[in-house]
């Protein structure tokens, strides 16, 4: 028989791995309010923004094993991610003030 704790577990992380999130929601409200150009611009930010922040992640631990590898870089680590964020945040209030 399998466990009530396992099955448990396996249903949660079923509904969790199918239900929507914020992104895909992100995804939905500018195709449905500027069309299916806004849609891809918005999926491809999307995207964009999950291959940086891979990179940061494998740039800091190539950091803590091979000593200071980017610590003269502008953008390096948690900084750069606040950093592309609170662009993607001025650039939004710029746009919608317009």
């Amino acid at each position: 028989m399998i466990d009530g704790q396992v099955l448990t577990f396996t249903l949660v992380a079923a509904a969790l791995t199918l239900s929507p999130g914020a992104d895909t929601m992100l995804v939905v409200r500018n195709v449905l309010r500027g069309g299916r150009h806004d849609g891809v611009v918005t999926a491809f930010g999307i995207c964009s923004g999950l291959f940086l922040h891979a990179i940061f992640l494998q740039a800091s631990t190539t950091q803590k094993r091979s000593g200071p590898l980017l610590d003269n870089a502008p953008c390096s680590g948690l900084s750069s991610g606040q950093h592309v964020t609170g662009s993607s945040v001025i650039l939004e209030r710029r746009s919608t003030a317009e």
